[in-house]
């Protein structure tokens, strides 16, 4: 299985079987930050009742940081995550302020890149 096939997954809302595969990527992959966002993301759309827990996102989010702690993406998730699911509005403030703190060194080497001649 390959991502385009797991998107189309997504698209159609088979969120459990997309959570399947992705599983098996993680398993052949276990560094890849981008697969544990996704993980995550997956995990926070499946129906109530389906496993794994929503907390599991959570842990997809933090292991995709362990992987790549400059992963803005993972930052970005984890502070919604805090915010909306975890109901925790100091984690929240942490990882959003995390992001806005990374983002910013990103910009000012982006604008370093465009200013060279």
């Amino acid at each position: 299985m390959n991502l385009g096939r797991i998107r189309k997954l997504s698209d159609v809302r088979q969120f459990k079987r997309a959570l399947s595969q992705v599983d098996k990527l993680l398993a052949q992959q276990p560094d890849c930050p981008y697969l544990w966002n996704y993980r995550g993301n997956l995990i926070q759309l499946l129906d109530e009742g389906d496993v794994p827990a929503v907390d599991e996102a959570k842990t997809s989010y933090l292991k995709a940081l362990e992987v790549n702690p400059d992963d803005l993406e993972a930052l970005e998730n984890l502070a919604h995550f805090y915010d909306t699911v975890g109901h925790s509005p100091i984690e929240a403030k942490k990882y959003a302020t995390a992001y806005v703190e990374k983002a910013r060194k990103s910009l000012v080497a982006m604008e370093r890149i465009l200013s060279e001649e």
